[in-house]
């Protein structure tokens, strides 16, 4: 039996990808990269516990090997760095559930390229969905998934008086993704209603 951690532990799962799927993949990635050789993704999670056997862990999980592929570049996909996944805040439910002392579980993809290559940002963009995942290039560097960012003041943007133009500038400032027609839609709604925008 595996003797208790208090430490993060990384354990390794299934391929992520179907060889159909992976092909799919090297066609884009071939476009930034045309002699990319091959590569494979695997699923690994991300556990941060107190005194929970990895035995324990598995259970809940599923069995994997105990560590990831060797590979000559790898890339590790998670949730964006300072933010909680959907699936992390189920699973780590489900382990309390459980009876696990489990502080958060997050999922993540290794993927393994064959090459030591570097990727260019473009081919890094066909591997993740920027807006809710990060790329990480080292596995120490996976800890800092469960880093929490300092709790930031309330902010308003003032649509009332600054119109379409406050929310474009918050948009670009806070790095918030909306569409212009999104902006639009919140614009003619406050003006139309005369709402205070602290409302």
């Amino acid at each position: 039996m595996n003797r208790a951690r208090s430490s993060i532990q990384i354990l390794p799962g299934a391929d992520s990808l179907s060889a159909f799927r992976i092909e799919r993949l090297l066609a884009r990635l071939r476009r930034h990269v045309p002699d990319l050789a091959g590569l494979r993704v695997v699923d690994f999670y991300i556990v941060d516990a107190e005194g929970v056997t990895t035995d324990a862990l598995r259970r809940l999980l599923g069995p994997g090997p105990d560590r990831l592929p060797a590979a000559a570049t790898t890339l590790y996909v998670v949730p964006r760095l300072g933010t909680v996944s959907p699936w992390s805040s189920k699973a780590t439910d489900i382990a309390h559930v459980c009876g696990l002392a489990v502080k958060r579980i997050e999922l993540g993809r290794a993927v393994l390229i064959e090459q030591g290559a570097a990727l260019p940002q473009a081919a890094l963009d066909e591997l993740h969905d920027r807006m809710t995942e990060s790329v990480l290039d080292d596995a120490g560097a996976l800890a800092h998934v469960f880093d929490a960012p300092p709790r930031r003041a309330l902010r308003y943007v003032e649509v009332l008086t600054g119109g379409r133009a406050a929310l474009e500038a918050a948009n670009r400032d806070w790095g918030l993704a909306l569409s212009a027609q999104e902006m639009e839609y919140l614009a003619q709604h406050y003006v139309a209603a005369g709402r205070d925008p602290t409302d």
